[in-house]
């Protein structure tokens, strides 16, 4: 008999007992009938006694999924001429039912979209060397029957037999499973062990609630299910299945991580001393905040002999020394165990940052029963519709014997269940990656690279509100939640109050709201997932400003002004000319001026082209101008005035002269006595109203 076995640590000083799980498992039999039971080595701490517990290479039937290293709904292929009622109906990767007729379906989408012409491009050249994914049948988070589909991905690697090379390998010889994933150096590989080729990988979750009841009520149970194949068939393979909560993407040579802890997330605990992310202060170990985690598989001589561990991503801050292992590992709500069945504590410090790193962990023992169950084909079965490859890189339909290694994981037991945990958004794993290693140790140099993929994280809501402002023309403005995304959308208005505090807005669930009434407003907006639960949460804030009451709209001329014509006139009629104005008013206003000169006939301006039109009055003698002003807006006010300039008319022009004198020239003695004579009459002419003149003056000269 070929043994998985699990190296069980207890906290007891006393030696555990060797115990048997199988309850109610069907084991695998091979044609000779023998059974064939998988090696699986999940490390635990406590003391240095340690047990061992039996876990054989099952199949099983996990939330109607079927999980017996085959890949189509209906049937289990391993056990060939027999129809196992284990797997009646059951889901799996694919459907066939021309010969597998029943109600289960495949996860994989193979019939919409891109698929079709992704599947075209693996069977039109065997030679292509593709990789490409394929996604989940329907739409994330799908309820079917009591159990929500939450994701699924088939992914095909490239392979590197013969002269043929995959563009995504680890390529400098030095990166580990615990360095800072930006470190990594992703490149171009070729040739190698078959045991370091990857050649697909299968991924889905999926939550029970109508079968399998979880600890929380009416979340269920979440399950797992993780595969895959390389070329290796009957040599050693090493995998790992890492689980990014936050998102990692390729760019080029190098990958980007959104992860704040030497670029993973970290687990954090309700612990003491942790209040920067725990408000609860119960400090009894449970999960605050779920981060990075691996599988870490190795299987030697064609999967005879299993080996699984699981690291999780820490902070140092929470445990600085082996008493803090030792201290949470005794507390009353810990979802796992730190340390591995000697008693050791295994922490492998990221690279970048020594405060955070990869440490080994188990399940409780509470915990422990079926949290994982195993299967590799122990025949072969029918590949992917697209066919598969063997150990030479050949074609063909079927999966060679010992190539495919299947995983359930009761991801509620092992405490990685992020629905439990509440939040804006439940996010079960977030982004993963699947890698070989050149050996079974955990800091063996890592090899071959499939990912990263998006995987079970609900997409990001962005919600966008612009500022709007009010007018006399509107009775409301309209806030719009703007989505980046498209979907289904549960909205929530709310309206700052004068203490400064959001208050909801009653009745005001949609994706508008119409404002009344200037302020500051805010928006929730809450994605709805297909199954009708709630997804991730997001808000944005707009201030509107204005008014509805449009302000008074004035017209402002100045006071009718009159000169003389011995004043200063073009100062006097420029400032006249500055008194005119208009304010006020809503919206668009509009406004006109009269010039009427002497008056006559107005004629009518644009005040846009103010002053043109208005000329100062030519006329010094009792000239006027007159100008009058009209203004109207869009909330229907008018406005009106005017005002005149004039000049004023002069008093009349009025002379005084003697009397004319008729005298003979010898009437004078002499010359002088005429001509003074004569200038004493020119001096009685005197000027008695000068006018706007500035007196009299002789038409002619005097001789």
């Amino acid at each position: 008999m070929k043994n998985f076995t699990w190296p069980w640590s207890t906290s007891s000083p006393i030696l555990g007992c060797w115990c048997s799980l199988v309850s109610g498992r069907k084991f695998l039999k091979t044609g000779v009938g023998t059974m064939v039971p998988i090696l699986l080595f999940f490390l635990l701490l406590g003391s240095t006694v340690s047990a061992q517990v039996q876990i054989p290479l099952t199949d099983v039937n996990e939330a109607n999924f079927g999980v017996e290293a085959s890949l189509y709904a209906n049937d289990n292929q391993n056990t060939p001429n027999i129809q196992d009622p284990l797997f009646i109906d059951s889901d799996d990767w694919f459907a066939n039912l021309d010969l597998w007729p029943g109600d289960g379906t495949g996860v994989i989408n193979v019939n919409e979209g891109d698929a079709i012409s992704k599947i075209n491009a693996w069977l039109a050249d065997v030679n292509a060397n593709i990789s490409d994914t394929l996604r989940q049948s329907v739409p994330i988070y799908t309820e079917i029957e009591g159990r929500t589909w939450i994701d699924a991905l088939y992914a095909r690697d490239q392979r590197t037999n013969g002269k043929l090379t995959d563009a995504s390998f680890y390529t400098s010889g030095d990166d580990k499973n615990f360095h800072d994933p930006e470190t990594w150096t992703i490149g171009t590989g070729s040739g190698g062990p078959q045991k370091n080729d990857i050649i697909e990988f299968f991924g889905h979750l999926r939550r029970d609630v109508s079968s399998t009841p979880g600890p929380t009520p009416d979340l269920g149970t979440e399950f797992a299910f993780l595969g895959a194949t390389t070329r290796s068939q009957n040599g050693t393979s090493h995998l790992d299945f890492e689980l990014f909560r936050n998102e990692l993407v390729r760019n080029g040579a190098k990958l980007i991580s959104e992860g704040p802890d030497c670029n993973r997330t970290a687990y954090r605990f309700d612990l003491a001393g942790t209040d920067e992310f725990d408000d609860s202060n119960s400090d009894d170990g449970s999960v605050l905040t779920h981060g990075d985690i691996i599988f870490s598989i190795n299987y030697e001589n064609g999967g005879d002999n299993v080996l699984v561990e699981l690291y999780i991503w820490i902070s140092r801050e929470d445990f600085p020394d082996e008493a803090s292992f030792m201290e949470f590992n005794n507390l009353g709500n810990n979802p796992f165990n730190f340390g591995s069945a000697s008693g050791a504590f295994r922490f492998f410090e990221c690279n970048e940052d020594p405060n955070f790193g990869y440490a080994q962990v188990s399940l409780v023992e509470a915990r422990s029963e079926g949290w994982v169950t195993a299967q590799i084909n122990q025949e072969e079965v029918l590949g992917p519709p697209w066919k598969t490859y063997d150990s030479g890189g050949n074609q063909q339909e079927e999966l060679p014997v010992l190539s495919f290694i299947e995983l359930s994981i009761n991801a509620t037991e092992l405490g990685l269940d992020t629905g439990s945990t509440g939040g804006e958004c439940e996010k079960p794993l977030g982004t993963i990656v699947v890698k070989t290693r050149s050996s079974a140790s955990f800091t063996a140099e890592l090899k071959d690279l499939l990912g990263p993929f998006p995987f079970g994280a609900i997409p990001p809501v962005d919600v966008t509100v612009d500022d709007e402002e009010l007018n006399c023309t509107l009775d409301f403005v309209t806030l719009e939640a703007k989505l980046g995304t498209a979907g289904n959308f549960k909205f929530q208005w709310y309206k700052k109050n004068e203490s400064g505090t959001y208050e909801e807005i009653p009745g005001a669930t949609g994706p508008t709201y119409n404002a009344t009434e200037a302020g500051e407003y805010k928006v929730m907006v809450t994605q709805i997932l297909s199954n009708g639960t709630e997804g991730c949460t997001d808000e944005d804030e707009a201030e509107v400003t204005g008014t509805n009451v449009a302000p008074e709209l004035v017209t402002t001329c100045p006071d009718p002004d009159t000169v003389t014509c011995n004043d200063d006139i073009s100062t006097a009629f420029s400032n006249w000319l500055g008194g005119f104005d208009i304010s006020g008013g809503g919206g668009e206003v509009t406004a006109t001026y009269s010039v009427s000169i002497d008056g006559g006939e107005a004629t009518e301006y644009d005040f846009d082209s103010w002053p043109q039109g208005i000329t100062e009055p030519e006329d010094a003698c009792g000239a006027y101008i007159e100008v009058t002003l009209d203004a109207s807006d869009e909330c229907e006010q008018i406005a009106s005035c005017s005002s005149t300039f004039t000049v004023s008319e002069s008093t009349p022009v009025d002379v005084d002269g003697p009397e004319d004198v008729d005298t003979e020239a010898c009437a004078y003695v002499d010359d002088a006595a005429l001509q003074a004579a004569y200038t004493a009459w020119l001096a009685e002419f005197e000027t008695l109203e000068a006018g706007c003149g500035d007196g009299g003056s002789f038409t002619t000269t005097p001789p």
